[in-house]
């Protein structure tokens, strides 16, 4: 069977094209040439563009055996993930798993589709559909887009608590990556850069997470896209929280803000909005906290309701109305979006605050089994505020 070079190649001289007519404005001469000679690798984009001065379908660029079953319901498919029906795409697609399916493009393509299902209903099987959509990327050679597949990975070991296993999945699709690229995918780069440093800091390494951050903010700057910015600087300010650094807290904070603003993102404004909150708490200005949460009561209801609820129960705690911790805490459940350890750790700390109040009301007995209960979780997490405050009551309640 042909590479796809000595294909393109072989079209070209077979419809009479030079390769500066053939490369147009959309890549290089030299890029095509290394295309034709295998030694470079085109990226879907250029194959798209060179199928259509050929006057093919990708598919017949490929010598796929193309389905018109497969393509149907690739669109179909695709549909409900732009609509967020994740439990249908699972629905439409698990049952062919195991079946044996055509090496074609559109199905690597469900392949990604389904494993996106999986991360957000927490499904195991996301990485069996991610393999079999490398495979198909590296049939045909397209190698940036097998690691591009292979980085859905990272959010189906985070989902599961493998937070190591992550990071070195996405250090190694970046070795990938650089390796096989032909041409650089800014967006793409920007989104392992994010993997990275939520990996890093989500098994203590902060000031590597942020390194990573910085270099993302960097290369927005130099090529002037500004995608995730906002988060970029969100994830800044948080770390800067965890390690008491509160001048780079606010002055991140400040930028996110501006980004936010900029973009009109209302869920972005929340989670500023909350950090502060969080911040405030943390240096002990409960009364400003509460009065912030209460400006913000639409919140209380949404998607984010523990997190608020939680700051809520702290700002009482720290002013001691105790009756209203007990009755905001026992309000707080995980958030489906809580995966990151500093999430995760924030939620359960509020056990701590309970057995906390259970011990200043006699209830000793409760209070020790609760806060032994919290402990157990939190011990695996890394350092963090709520972790101080958890080991804390544990050792006061618990000794040792």
């Amino acid at each position: 069977m042909s590479t796809i070079g000595e294909k393109i190649r072989q079209l070209r001289l077979s419809k009479g094209m030079t390769q500066s007519q053939l490369a147009g404005e959309h890549i290089t001469k030299s890029m095509l040439s290394q295309i034709e000679n295998g030694k470079a690798q085109p990226s879907i984009g250029s194959l798209q563009y060179l199928a259509q001065q050929l006057g093919l379908e990708v598919s017949q660029l490929l010598e796929e055996d193309g389905s018109a079953e497969i393509g149907s319901l690739l669109r179909e498919v695709e549909g409900h993930v732009k609509r967020k029906e994740y439990v249908e795409v699972i629905s439409i697609v698990e049952p062919l798993l195991d079946a044996k399916l055509p090496l074609i493009l559109d199905v690597a393509r469900l392949m990604e589709f389904y494993s996106e299902a999986c991360f957000h209903t927490v499904n195991a099987n996301g990485g069996k559909a991610v393999d079999k959509a490398v495979e198909i990327y590296d049939h045909f050679g397209l190698y940036v887009e097998a690691a591009k597949a292979r980085y859905i990975m990272y959010a189906l070991l985070f989902t599961k608590s493998q937070y190591g296993a992550s990071l070195d999945l996405i250090r190694d699709v970046w070795r990938q990556y650089k390796d096989k690229q032909s041409s650089r995918d800014i967006l793409f780069e920007l989104n392992l850069y994010y993997a990275e440093a939520a990996s890093l800091s989500a098994i203590g390494y902060y000031e590597e997470s942020m390194n990573a951050l910085l270099a993302a903010i960097s290369l927005s700057q130099e090529e002037k896209v500004y995608f995730l910015t906002d988060h970029f600087y969100r994830m800044l300010a948080g770390n800067s929280q965890i390690v008491d650094d509160e001048v780079s807290f606010q002055q991140y904070l400040s930028k996110a803000r501006q980004f936010s603003q900029f973009t009109e993102d209302s869920l972005s404004l929340e989670l500023i909005e909350l950090a502060e909150v969080r911040g405030m708490n943390w240096k002990e200005r409960y009364a400003e906290a509460l009065d912030s949460i209460q400006r913000h009561s639409e919140f209380e209801n949404g998607e984010h309701k523990g997190y608020w609820l939680l700051q809520k129960g702290i700002a009482y705690y720290g002013l001691g109305h105790y009756t209203k911790v007990l009755e905001v805490l026992s309000q707080v459940s995980m958030p489906a979006s809580a995966h990151h350890p500093a999430d995760k750790s924030s939620i359960h700390s509020a056990g701590a605050y309970i057995a906390s109040i259970y011990a200043k009301q006699g209830e000793y007995d409760r209070a020790r089994r609760l806060i032994a209960e919290v402990y157990a979780i939190m011990k695996t997490f890394p350092p963090s505020p709520y972790f101080s405050f958890v080991e804390e009551t544990y050792r006061e309640l618990c000794g040792g």
